[in-house]
Parts: C-alpha cells; sequence; structure tokens
C-alpha cells in the first residue's frame, strides 16, 4: 500500500509457484531453484538484468546476497544478525526472530522497517495484505472430492515434520464425532503421508473421502478453497485455509517457538486450540480432546 507503483517479484522455491499464484500483489515469479544452479557470475548477471531496485532478504542466503552486491542492486535490505549481510547490504533492519513473542507475519514485516512509514502493524491488518484472491476453480477432479449437498471438512493430520502432530488416534476419534449427513470429512496428505496413516484410512474406509497422493498443490488450493474449512497442525495447508478465508482451525503447542503466537493462521476465519497455555511440554498437542475441536467445527458455516 505504501508503494502502489511497484512491481513485486518475488523469488522462491519451486514448490512456493502455486502458493504465489493466489495473490493479485506479485507481479513476477523468480524459481531459484532453477537459478541456484548457475554459476556465481551467471546468477550475478542474471540478476543484473533485471532492473531491480531494492532485493529484500526475507530468507538469509549468502550466495544470494552476494550475487546481488556484484549485480549492482542499489538497495539490498537484511538483517544485521547475519554477518554476510554486513558487506553485502546497504539497509540493515535490527530483527531477533528467536527471542521475539511476535507472529512471523509481524516480524517479517519489521524486517522491512528501513523502507516502510510504519512497520507495527497489528495481525488483523496483516491478514488483508495477502492478496489471495486469484483462488484456482475446482475442476472436475477435485469437484469429485467435493459434496454439493454436504459441509466439506478437509483434514490434514500430517505435516511433513514441520510442525508437532495432534496424532492419528485424535484424528479417528475426531472422524468418528463427525455427523456424517451434514459433513462430507477429506482427508488429505502426500502419497507418502497417506501410506504413514493407512490403517487410519482403511479404519474409516467409507466414512471418509481419501485424496492423499492425488492432488497436485494447486489442486489442493482448490480443494481447501472450495471446502467449508480445514482442522490441522501448524502446517502449509492451515495457512493456505487461512489466506482462502474458509474456516482454519490450527492445533498448537506452547513450546517456543512454534506455538500459535508464532505461527496461528492469519484470516477472518482463522482460529487456533491448545492444550492448556501452562503447559510448555512438546506434546502437549496430543493431550487436546477431540470434543473440543468437534465443538469448533461443528458451528462451521
Amino acid at each position: 500500500t505504501e508503494y502502489p507503483e511497484a512491481e513485486i517479484v518475488f523469488l522462491g522455491k519451486e514448490y512456493t509457484r502455486d502458493i504465489l499464484a493466489t495473490s493479485t500483489h506479485i507481479d513476477r515469479y523468480l524459481n531459484w531453484s532453477a537459478l541456484e544452479q548457475r554459476t556465481d557470475d551467471d546468477l550475478a548477471g542474471f540478476l543484473a538484468g533485471l532492473d531491480i531496485d531494492l532485493l529484500i532478504h526475507v530468507f538469509p542466503n549468502r550466495r544470494l546476497a552476494r550475487a546481488a552486491k556484484r549485480a549492482g542492486i542499489p538497495f539490498r535490505l537484511g538483517t544485521r544478525n547475519r554477518w554476510f549481510h554486513w558487506t553485502t547490504c546497504n539497509l540493515l533492519s535490527r530483527l531477533s526472530r528467536r527471542k521475539s513473542d511476535l507472529h512471523e507475519a509481524q516480524l517479517n514485516v519489521r524486517l522491512c522497517e528501513r523502507i516502510l512509514e510504519r512497520s507495527d502493524y497489528p495481525l488483523a491488518e496483516i491478514a488483508d495484505f495477502y492478496g489471495t484472491t486469484r483462488l484456482p476453480l475446482p475442476g472436475a477432479k477435485v469437484a469429485s472430492f467435493l459434496a454439493a449437498d454436504r459441509k466439506n471438512l478437509v483434514l490434514h493430520p500430517r505435516s511433513l515434520g514441520s510442525a508437532r502432530e495432534w496424532g492419528l488416534d485424535n484424528f479417528s476419534r475426531l472422524i468418528g464425532m463427525v455427523d456424517r449427513e451434514r459433513f462430507n470429512v477429506i482427508v488429505t496428505g502426500t502419497r507418502a503421508e497417506g501410506e504413514s496413516m493407512r490403517d487410519l484410512l482403511d479404519r474409516h474406509m467409507g466414512e471418509i473421502t481419501d485424496t492423499t497422493g492425488q492432488l497436485s498443490l494447486n489442486e489442493l488450493i482448490a480443494l481447501i478453497a472450495n471446502s467449508t474449512g480445514l482442522v490441522a497442525a501448524s502446517t502449509g495447508p492451515l495457512h493456505i485455509a487461512a489466506c482462502a478465508g474458509v474456516n482454519a482451525l490450527g492445533l498448537f503447542v506452547m513450546t517456543r517457538p512454534m506455538h500459535p503466537g508464532r505461527w496461528r493462521p492469519l484470516g477472518p476465519k482463522a482460529d487456533c486450540i491448545v492444550y492448556d497455555e501452562n503447559d510448555l511440554s512438546p506434546d502437549s498437542i496430543t493431550k487436546i480432546d477431540p470434543e473440543r475441536v468437534w465443538d469448533r467445527v461443528r458451528l462451521w458455516e
């Protein structure tokens, strides 16, 4: 909002492409997975040809920082906490994520305090900045998983190791509580995740719609965006649901830095549950009673 004329180019890994495509604020995507294969000279030359005015190092990368300086990019912003930014960046922000109580989104805004008139945005305002309005439409395959006569509840039990998990037994108990006349229960995950919870899927065959290993990321986004809501631990699909504006219920531990204060989903219908705010044990998420989760879900509109 402070630079409405700016063209925003996002440099990210290949797996982020479909997520970035949903935002109206991103004008161009560059695939770092391909660029990092180039030699240092080729990388610097490529960056020099992009006519970049400002490069923001949200995720510190020493090689990229050196290439950006060699490319002659006029303004290069990074954090003081990375020693290589002292020699490669000419705009430095004082930012420490490890001990901060701020949300990850707030920390990213604070990183840009040198170029913003304001960097103390509350979470409710930051959620409005995502611009995720280019959501994909469900094709025939995705539509086949969605029920037209019931609410569609997406469960994403696994996390690919990115977060503490609620546990398959808890998800099984939740599935058993769901009123199937009102809800179509859809389980998502990669093919490997599906195999890792085969007992759960087989146990509830006939009660759930199993999509594990069958969806591309773009199709997963379409499925979530056209559902009633999603329940998951602190995973990517949880944040996709929040950004898409559907009900997003996150299950968290209070252990730092995995607590909801840092990673809670942000969106108009986003919410989270912890077992006990005073329980800092890393397995506290497994103590969350499925009845508490169902009490939230059954009220979704």
